[in-house]
Parts: C-alpha cells; sequence; structure tokens
C-alpha cells in the first residue's frame, strides 16, 4: 500500500481493487493450470493502464504533458 495511487486515494479505495484482482489472476492460473494467461493479463493491464488511464498520482508518469 505504498503505491503513490494508494496514498493519492486511500487504502480505502485501492485494496479492494488490488485483492480483487488478484484473486482473479489467481483462479485464472489454477482453472488454466498455468502461469502465462495469467502473466499476459497482468501485463495488458498494466500497458493500458499506463497509457490511457494514466494520472499524475501514477507510479509510471507517461503523460506527453
Amino acid at each position: 500500500m505504498t503505491n503513490p495511487e494508494a496514498k493519492a486515494y486511500g487504502w480505502v479505495t485501492m485494496l479492494p481493487y488490488y485483492a480483487i484482482f488478484g484473486f482473479f489472476l489467481g483462479a485464472i492460473t489454477l482453472l488454466d493450470e498455468g502461469l502465462e494467461l495469467a502473466m499476459g493479463i497482468h501485463c495488458a493491464n498494466n500497458l493500458i493502464s499506463s497509457l490511457l488511464i494514466t494520472s499524475p498520482n501514477g507510479v509510471l508518469k507517461t503523460m506527453l504533458f
């Protein structure tokens, strides 16, 4: 909970997001019997978040202006 997003929006908002996404990826790992799909979804989530949903409070500063 030391990410800038968690500090800006509060742990009450961010912890459920992190937990639900983690349980979702864990379920995919168990159902698929491999890490590849979960790792791909995590990578896609990070890429989309950093390029499309970027904010000044984010860890990665990807804004062009």
